[in-house]
């Protein structure tokens, strides 16, 4: 019905000799620039903007990727959500929903996997939008919740009433974040939709609402476009598939690392650009928009995806966690990670180890993506240790100001950060488990061997030792403060009373 708008796609194809359906998708990204200039523009009507939102959306999926049958999933998954939260009252809703969304994507995956089409399919946007369903649901349950229970955060997305079943639907199809996310909270789209988080002009004809969001756009519009040439002529100069030739086997280990760590980074720019593309067209629809700053500057970040900087340049894995695919994490961590743990306990291995587990079912099914997020638990886990009782002893004993070594020490972490994340990525890159085991082994097991040593010293008597070390040196830091303070001497603490000395030994060595 629609193959006539495949003529200029197959045309382009031909002529970068790739397929066309991969002209698709950099379409999309960048016609969602003038698309979200005119969203911006339109009257100030929620119900015409949520409408312009829809058809947009059913457009780039029906007519351009003729996914009618993927759009059919997609609103199955949305209706799904809306009548089991509208419906279910208990406490296992937000599960529910949870499981149904995570299971239907994964069932996705699989037929991808098994019954490969060859061209566009639904995956990536059921990805995008499993996030925000189930985050729906969990905004929904807190709703009923009195506010005393809840986090900030969770009062902040917190909805107590259900959104009309139209609006929840452009909330699915909005078009600038449907196919690549990224994927955001109910409340902000409400919130964008019915303009409630700008301020109003003066003049009532005044059609502009946000501030002027053109320059910040088409800066995330030529640094995205800059990432994916810099993948594209990347990709041809240092294929994936060498990794698994002769030629590869026969560097010497430290050869062997550089190229895994630039691999690993070219991969990266696909991620980088695709994030930066959508991210400008959400930035000039106006649903980037974040307030100001302190400056009364606009910001833009509400809802960024991806600080390629911060990534590459982080110090540690938890650094590096929040600079990639934030709003992923931000999902993870506030509806997985979080959610697990019991009310009142701060969340342990088996947080960290579901949110991973998580994470790679809500991938895929390839056994690559498995590998890498269970180590990627580990690692977590490892730094959590390292953050906790290495990190202490390059810092002053008031465990807040750096010591001469701290400068050492963030360098050598932001080159094990990288080393390890360019060591795990791999699998992920290869999928397959043979292959990324013949990698792996090629590269000696040293990362995985790391893992063990770190989780045998860190559950042995040295972390009671470190541990021990670590609490004399806050004592001491807090007796000289004190001492510091009141300028006692020794002779002073001698000579008080008995019940002084009691009060002046329970305030320095018990109140933090």
């Amino acid at each position: 019905m629609f193959e006539w708008i495949d003529v200029p796609f197959d045309w382009l194809g031909s002529l970068l000799g790739v397929p066309s359906d991969m002209i698709k998708i950099p379409f999309c990204l960048l016609s969602s620039y003038p698309l979200s200039g005119t969203l911006k523009r339109l009257p100030q009507s929620p119900f015409l903007r949520n409408t312009f939102c829809i058809l947009v959306g059913l457009f780039y999926l029906i007519p351009v990727h003729h996914l009618t049958g993927g759009t059919y999933i997609l609103l199955f998954d949305a209706l799904f959500t809306y009548f089991t939260a509208t419906l279910v009252r208990t406490s296992y809703m937000p599960w529910m929903v949870f499981v149904v969304i995570l299971s239907h994507t994964f069932y996705s995956h699989v037929c991808r996997y098994f019954y490969p089409s060859g061209g566009s399919d639904i995956t990536a946007s059921q990805m995008v939008l499993c996030m925000k369903l189930t985050a729906f649901a969990w905004s929904v349950h807190d709703g009923r919740q009195p506010e005393n229970v809840l986090s900030d955060y969770q009062k902040q997305r917190r909805l107590t009433k259900m959104p009309s079943p139209f609006f929840f639907l452009g909330y699915v199809f909005f078009f600038p974040s449907l196919l690549v996310g990224p994927a955001f909270d109910y409340v902000d789209y409400e919130h964008f939709i019915t303009l409630s988080m700008f301020d109003r002009p003066q003049d009532p004809l005044e059609q502009q609402i946000t501030p002027h969001s053109l320059r910040p756009a088409l800066g995330r519009c030529w640094r995205g476009a800059l990432w994916l040439l810099g993948f594209l002529f990347g990709t041809s100069l240092f294929p994936l598939s060498f990794l698994l030739s002769p030629q590869f086997a026969s560097f010497s280990l430290l050869k062997k690392y550089g190229y895994v760590i630039l691999t690993a980074f070219i991969a990266r720019m696909k991620y980088y650009g695709a994030w930066e593309l959508s991210d400008g067209a959400c930035i000039l629809s106006g649903i980037g928009y974040n307030g100001v700053d302190e400056l009364k500057r606009p910001r833009w970040d509400r809802v960024k995806n991806i600080d390629p900087i911060g990534f590459e340049f982080a110090s540690n894995i938890k650094g590096a966690l929040e600079a990639w695919n934030k709003n992923t994490n931000k999902w993870l961590r506030n509806y997985v990670y979080l959610r697990v743990a019991k009310k009142g306990k701060r969340p342990g291995f088996k947080s960290t180890l579901s949110t991973f587990t998580v994470s790679a079912l809500w991938h895929g099914v390839s056994p690559g993506y498995y590998t890498t997020f269970v180590s990627a638990a580990f690692v977590q886990t490892i730094a959590k240790y390292h953050r906790r009782y290495i990190r202490p002893f390059f810092l002053q004993q008031d465990m807040k100001t750096p010591n001469s070594f701290k400068k050492v020490y963030d360098f050598v972490g932001v080159v094990a950060t990288n080393i390890t994340v360019s060591y795990l990525i791999i699998s992920f890159l290869l999928l397959t488990l043979s292959d990324s085991i013949y990698v792996w082994s090629k590269l000696r097991f040293l990362i995985h061997i790391y893992i063990v040593l770190s989780m045998v010293v860190f559950h042995s008597p040295v972390k009671a030792k470190l541990n021990k070390e670590i609490k004399k040196r806050t004592e001491k830091a807090d007796f000289d403060k004190y001492d510091a303070k009141t300028n006692f001497s020794d002779t002073d603490i001698v000579n008080m009373s008995i019940p002084d000395a009691e009060s002046f030994a329970h305030s320095t060595f018990t109140t933090k």
